[in-house]
C-alpha cells in the first residue's frame, strides 16, 4: 500500500537528490539553445553579437533525420493466411495512426528529435482519448493519444524496462485556472490569482505488490495533486484517509516511454545526468569562443568605422582661468572673452588583424564538423556523389538519436496496442479508415480491429529519413540476392527498397501480371485482336490475304449491293498510285532562290 505522505516523500528524493544534477546541466545547456548565455569576457565598449549556432545544431538535424511518412511494421505470429490477415490489419492500423500523427502542428516525431538533440532524453505519453468516437466529425481520429514532455518536468525511476519506468513523478507549474476548469472540486487552498498564477501541479505513476491468497500480485496506481490538494476523487474515502485521492490506473501500466539520444555513456552510478547528454553540450566551449571572438571583430570594426574626435585646449592656464572668470552682468556692462587655441585628435581606434579573422574561421570549420553547409542546404561547390557522402558522414552523427526515438515510438505504440484490448475502455472491435495500397495508390479504406485480430504487440517502425547513398546500396545489395535467389521477392521490396507489406503485395501481383502478358504469346495475341475489334480495325492477317488474293466480286457491300470496283483494297494498286502521285510533282526549291 502506498500512502500520500510515502507518495510525497518520493517525488521530493527524485526532485532534489537524484536528478538534481541532471536538471542543473539541462539547464544549463538549455542557455546555448537559447542563445542567452553568459560571456562575460565581452565588456564594454564592446558589444555581445549572438551568432544563434546552438539552435542550428538541433534544429537542423532534425529537418533532415525524419521522414515524413515514418512506416510501422507488424511481425505475423505464424504463416497461416488468418496470422498474416491479422498483421496486416493491425500493420494498416499503426500506419493509419503513424500518418495521423504526423499531421499534428507541431511534428512530435520531429519534436521528440530536438528534445534529445537539446536535452538528452525525451518522454512519451500514453493517454487514452476520451474523445474518441466513430461518430464525431473527425471520422479520421484515433483512440489513444501520444503526448511528448519536457524532460525537465519528468522524474523517472532509477530503473527501467524497454524504457518504461518502474514509477514516474511529474512535477511543474500550471495555471491554477487550468485546474479549476478541469477539476471544478479543486478549493484552491493557496488562494492564487492574476498576481500568483501558477499552482504546483504533481503526478505520480506507479504500483505496488501485495499478497493475496498467497500468490503476489501487482497493483497499478496513480495520484495527482495542485498545491499539495489531492485531486482524483476516491470513492468510499475521506480526506483523512492517508489513501485519499490515490485512484486506481487502469491502463495497468505506467504510461510513458523514455528514450536517451545516446551521446552519454551509463556509469557506475547510474546517475541520468551522465546518460542524458545534450548534442549541444561537449560544444559549448567553441560556441562561447565563438561569440567572443565574432563580437571582438564586430566591436571592433564599428569602432573602427566610426572613429572618434577629441577637443583639446593647448593653453593649460587659460582654463584656470576661465573656470575662474568673473562675469558682470549688471545693466551697461561688458565682458570680453579670449578665445583659446583649441587642438584636435582623431582616434580611428585598430582595424582587426587577419589572424583574427583567421580564428574566427578556425572555429567555426570546427563546428562545421558537427553541423556541416550541406544540411543546411548550402553547397559545397563538389560533385554531386562527394556531397552525398558529406550528407552520408554527417547523418552518421546522428544515428544512435534516430534509432532510440525509433525504438520509442515503437514501445509506444506496442502499449497502445494494450490499451486497445483494455476491456475497461472497451475500443474494440474498432471501426478505423487505415491507409492500405490498392493498384499502386494508397487509399483509405475502412478496416475493423477485433480482439482477437491483437495477437502481437511487438511493432518496428522506421523513423529514418532518406538516406540516397545507403538506398541505393541497399536497393543493389537486394536486388543480387533476389537474383541469386538468396531471399524472395516481398523481403527484397519490404527490407532493401523501404515497401510496406501492402506495397509490396502490390507491387508483385503487378510485375507478375506484366511479366506474364510479355511472355505469352497467345495472350498477347488474343488481347491485340479484342482491341483492335473494338476499335474496328480489320485483322492484319485477313487484309494480307485479302491483298494476295484479290477481290471476292458479288459479295455483299457494307452499304448493301455488290462492292464498287474502286473499293477494292490491292496493296499493288495502292503502291502504284502512289508512285504516279509523286512522279507528277516536281522538287521544291530552296528558299531565296526565286523563279
Amino acid at each position: 500500500m502506498k500512502t500520500i505522505t510515502q507518495i510525497q516523500k518520493r517525488a521530493t528524493w527524485l526532485e532534489d537528490t537524484y536528478h538534481a544534477n541532471r536538471i542543473t546541466n539541462q539547464n544549463k545547456v538549455d542557455r546555448y539553445y537559447r542563445d542567452n548565455f553568459d560571456v562575460p569576457h565581452v565588456k564594454a565598449p564592446y558589444t555581445i553579437i549572438r551568432q544563434g549556432t546552438g539552435r542550428e545544431l538541433v534544429d537542423t538535424p532534425a529537418s533532415h533525420i525524419v521522414t515524413a511518412h515514418p512506416q510501422v511494421s507488424v511481425e505475423a505470429t505464424g504463416g497461416s493466411d488468418a496470422a498474416l490477415e491479422r498483421a496486416r490489419k493491425v500493420g494498416s492500423l499503426l500506419n493509419h495512426w503513424a500518418d495521423y500523427i504526423g499531421m499534428q502542428n507541431p511534428n512530435p516525431y520531429q519534436e521528440g528529435i530536438k528534445k534529445l538533440l537539446r536535452r538528452g532524453e525525451k518522454w512519451i505519453q500514453i493517454v487514452h482519448n476520451p474523445e474518441f468516437s466513430e461518430e464525431e466529425p473527425f471520422q479520421d481520429d484515433i483512440p489513444v493519444l501520444f503526448a511528448l514532455l519536457d524532460p525537465m518536468v519528468v522524474f523517472g525511476s532509477p530503473n527501467e524496462r524497454n524504457g518504461v519506468p518502474d514509477y514516474i513523478v511529474v512535477s511543474y507549474k500550471k495555471h491554477y485556472q487550468a485546474v479549476q476548469s478541469k477539476y471544478e472540486h479543486w478549493a484552491n487552498p493557496k488562494n492564487r490569482d492574476e498576481n500568483d498564477k501558477y499552482a504546483n501541479w504533481l503526478e505520480y505513476w506507479g504500483s505496488y505488490k501485495v499478497k493475496r491468497k498467497g500468490k503476489e500480485k501487482t497493483v497499478h496506481i496513480r495520484y495527482f495533486e495542485a498545491d499539495g490538494q489531492p485531486i482524483l476523487e476516491t470513492t468510499g474515502s475521506t480526506e483523512k484517509n492517508p489513501e485519499y485521492g490515490i485512484q486506481p490506473n487502469l491502463l495497468g501500466f505506467v504510461p510513458f516511454v523514455h528514450a536517451y539520444s545516446g551521446y552519454g555513456d551509463r556509469t557506475a552510478s547510474g546517475a541520468p545526468e551522465d546518460l542524458a547528454v545534450s548534442r549541444l553540450q561537449p560544444h559549448m566551449g567553441k560556441l562561447l569562443e565563438e561569440t567572443e571572438v565574432a563580437s571582438y571583430i564586430a566591436s571592433q570594426l564599428k569602432i573602427h568605422a566610426i572613429g572618434k574626435v577629441k577637443i583639446k585646449i593647448k593653453d593649460p592656464e587659460f582654463i584656470d582661468a576661465a573656470k575662474n572668470a568673473d562675469y558682470d552682468f549688471s545693466v551697461g556692462a561688458k565682458n570680453y572673452e579670449v578665445t583659446p587655441q583649441y587642438e584636435f585628435e582623431e582616434s580611428l581606434g585598430v582595424e582587426p588583424g587577419p589572424a583574427v579573422f583567421a580564428h574566427l574561421s578556425n572555429i567555426k570549420s570546427d563546428i562545421q564538423r558537427v553541423n556541416p553547409p550541406i544540411m543546411q542546404g548550402i553547397g559545397s561547390g563538389s560533385s554531386g556523389r562527394q556531397e552525398d557522402i558529406y550528407t552520408k558522414h554527417a547523418l552518421a552523427q546522428y544515428e544512435s538519436v534516430i534509432n532510440n526515438s525509433s525504438t520509442a515510438w515503437a514501445i509506444a505504440f506496442g502499449l497502445a496496442l494494450r490499451v486497445l484490448k483494455n476491456e475497461t475502455y472497451g475500443l474494440l472491435p474498432l471501426s478505423t479508415k487505415a491507409i492500405s495500397i490498392k493498384k499502386g495508390q494508397r487509399v483509405s479504406e475502412a478496416i475493423t480491429v477485433k480482439d482477437e485480430d491483437i495477437d502481437n504487440f511487438r511493432c518496428t517502425l522506421q523513423l529514418k529519413a532518406a538516406d540516397p547513398i545507403e538506398d541505393k546500396a541497399q536497393a543493389y545489395t537486394g536486388m543480387a540476392m533476389w537474383q541469386a535467389r538468396a531471399i524472395d521477392h516481398k523481403t527484397m521490396l519490404v527490407k532493401y527498397h523501404g515497401y510496406t507489406p501492402d506495397e509490396a503485395d502490390d507491387t508483385i501481383a503487378n510485375t507478375d501480371l506484366e511479366w506474364m502478358i510479355k511472355e505469352d504469346p497467345d495472350f498477347v495475341k488474343a488481347v491485340t485482336s479484342a482491341v483492335k475489334e473494338k476499335m474496328g480495325i480489320q485483322d492484319t492477317s485477313q487484309m494480307a490475304q485479302l491483298g494476295q488474293e484479290g477481290a471476292v466480286f458479288g459479295q455483299q457491300g457494307k452499304e448493301g449491293g455488290s462492292p464498287r470496283q474502286g473499293n477494292v483494297k490491292n496493296p499493288q494498286a495502292a503502291l502504284e498510285q502512289a508512285d504516279m502521285l509523286m512522279a507528277s510533282r516536281t522538287s521544291r526549291r530552296p528558299p531565296g532562290l526565286g523563279g
